[in-house]
This record gives structure tokens, C-alpha cells and sequence, in this order.
């Protein structure tokens, strides 16, 4: 029995120190990835999505898509000649676009309901699962459109040190202890690339006194986690900067700023629909091929700073799923 138990312990722990070696590895390749980039920057982007009471105390969900975080680096697009292939497409005509590329590390974690009663949960549900990568992305845009193009690369499983993380912030938080973490997938490479277009579809008009706009957001996700064409609609009120394309979101983590120096403060909606072929944190349920969803939010300059709040409402994402989910994110950027 001794000799069984020791096994075990040794198993685990080679186990954990193999898994603690590729985490280590994939982080070191995005910060080497990320040094080649200019020293000069133009902006550093901090977001934050979680479903809890903690940025979302009006609809605390704490279930499914849980939690988000990502630090986005945006610069002048280094001078190489690389990028004058990577993107540009949807230039054909109309004033000369600005270009800039950008760098980021995320992680995103997944969850069952009733993290810390397995009986309780219904079935179907969701399981444990984290998300650790890293990706690049190319921006160009004019005071008309932008164009986003990206590729990321990471891993799914416990080297996504989820339970690593989610635990630890549990505790400090005094939220619920999530059990189930030993049913996440296993360790497994995952690659993403996506295409996305924004573009105005009328000029700013004065409305109770403040600027009004629309915007036609539209695009393509493919690789081994999602897979799905989205396209949406975004309306935006308040003093909104000439050129600007905002506001930025998670998965398009740029405004596409190409003009003055005027501040912007505005309130924004945005409805989307999307067709989904795949997602890998939805295995062994079945997908729901058309979803929807729904975004309110506030966007705030303060001089060098922008500050972003918003909830996103969606949609059923699998078939017999028992309620609703939302996200709410804050983003803070400094501008220099």
C-alpha cells in the first residue's frame, strides 16, 4: 500500500513539474516574441472580463466563460517588409490607411455552474478549462475602416494553469472553492487566426447635442479552439474623436485611431450574430450553430488614459443549456 501510495505521489509530481517546464516554455516564447519589438509604444492595454459580482454585481452569473485577462502592447508597425503582405486587403481605394501591430499574453478560464457542488449541476454543462497564449496582430485603418488580422498560439489543458489561478483568487476573494479541475482537457497545442473588418456605415451626426454614429463590424475565426464567421452592428454617443473606430473589445484589442488629438467619452451598444462550426471548450455538448449577443458600455479619456466598462449578454451556446450567460469587461489603456 506504501509503495502504491508513493508511486502515486511521484507520478504527480513529475507530472506537475513536466507541466510547470511547458508553461514556462511557452511564456518565455512570448516575451522573446515580444522584445523585438521598437521601444517606443503607443499604447499599453489591460482587460478584464470575469461573470462574478466582483465587475458584474447586477447579473452574477460565475459560470461557463468565466474569466478573461490579457495584456496588449500596441506600436508603429516595426519597418519590416513582411507586413506589407500580411493584411492590407481591404484597402482597394479610399485614403492611404495607418498601419500599427501589437503583441499580447492571455489566459481564459472556463467553468461548470455550481463550481463547488458537482450535484448540483445540470446536465448538460460545461467543464473545467484554461487557456494560456500568446499572439500578434497586424492593424490598418483610415478614418473609415479598419482592417484586424491575427494569429495566436498557446495551449489548452493544465499547463493553462487555470486551477492555479482560479483557486488562489477564490480564496483572497472569499468566493466559491471550485471542484472538478481534475476533468479539464489534457494538454494540447492551440492555434487560432482571425480576420475582422470595421467600417462606418454613417458619419457622426449631432443627436441631444452629442455626436452619433454607426458602425458595421464583420469577420472570420479559424484554427483548433473556435471556429465561426461573426458580423455586428455598433452604435456609439457622445464626443467621439475624429477617425476613431472604437471602441476596442477582447478579440479586436484596437480603436484604429487615425487622427487628432481630441479626447473621447461616449456610451456604446453593439449587437452581433454569429454561425459557429467549432468550439473546443464546448466538447461533449452539442453547439449551437447561430448565436447571438448583446453589448452595453461606457468609454472615458482621461488625458493619457482611457477607461472602458461594459456587459455582454449572449445567447445559448449549446443545445439544453439551463441559463443564460454574461460577461462584464474593463479595459484601462495608457496612451504614450
Amino acid at each position: 500500500m506504501s509503495v502504491n501510495v508513493k508511486i502515486k505521489t511521484w507520478n504527480s509530481n513529475t507530472a506537475n513539474k513536466h507541466r510547470m517546464i511547458k508553461t514556462k516554455a511557452i511564456l518565455t516564447a512570448i516575451i522573446v516574441f515580444m522584445s523585438v519589438f521598437p521601444a517606443a509604444g503607443e499604447s499599453l492595454n489591460l482587460y478584464l472580463q470575469n461573470d462574478s459580482k466582483i465587475l458584474k454585481p447586477n447579473h452574477n452569473t460565475d459560470r461557463h466563460y468565466t474569466n478573461g485577462f490579457k495584456l496588449a502592447w500596441v506600436t508603429k508597425t516595426p519597418d519590416w517588409q513582411l507586413l506589407d503582405y500580411f493584411g492590407g486587403w481591404a484597402f482597394a481605394s479610399g485614403a492611404e490607411p495607418l498601419r500599427e501591430s501589437g503583441v499580447y499574453i492571455a489566459q481564459d478560464l472556463y467553468t461548470p455552474d455550481y463550481i463547488d457542488m458537482p450535484n448540483m449541476r445540470p446536465t448538460p454543462d460545461m467543464k473545467y478549462n484554461a487557456w494560456l497564449y500568446g499572439g500578434f496582430f497586424n492593424v490598418r485603418s483610415n478614418s473609415e475602416k479598419l482592417e484586424y488580422i491575427e494569429l495566436n498560439m498557446g495551449v489548452i489543458g493544465p499547463s493553462a494553469l487555470g486551477e492555479s489561478i482560479q483557486k488562489p483568487v477564490h480564496e483572497i476573494t472569499g468566493s466559491p472553492k471550485p471542484i472538478g479541475w481534475d476533468e479539464q482537457l489534457s494538454d494540447e497545442f492551440a492555434i487560432n487566426l482571425d480576420y475582422y473588418i470595421r467600417q462606418k456605415l454613417t458619419d457622426a451626426y449631432e443627436l441631444f447635442g452629442y455626436d452619433f454614429d454607426i458602425l458595421a463590424d464583420y469577420g472570420l475565426t479559424v484554427g483548433s479552439v473556435f471556429r465561426h464567421a461573426e458580423a455586428g452592428m455598433l452604435m456609439r454617443l457622445g464626443i467621439i474623436k475624429p477617425g476613431e473606430l472604437g471602441p476596442g473589445r477582447y478579440r479586436l484589442p484596437i480603436d484604429g485611431t487615425a487622427a487628432t488629438s481630441k479626447s473621447s467619452s461616449y456610451l456604446f451598444g453593439r449587437i452581433s450574430g454569429r454561425g459557429v462550426e467549432h468550439n473546443r471548450f464546448l466538447t461533449g455538448l452539442k453547439e449551437e450553430p447561430l448565436t447571438a449577443q448583446a453589448q452595453l458600455g461606457i468609454v472615458i479619456n482621461i488625458k493619457d488614459f482611457d477607461i472602458k466598462y461594459s456587459q455582454t449578454f449572449f445567447t445559448d451556446q449549446y443545445e439544453n443549456q439551463h441559463a443564460k450567460d454574461s460577461i462584464a469587461s474593463l479595459t484601462v489603456s495608457w496612451n504614450f
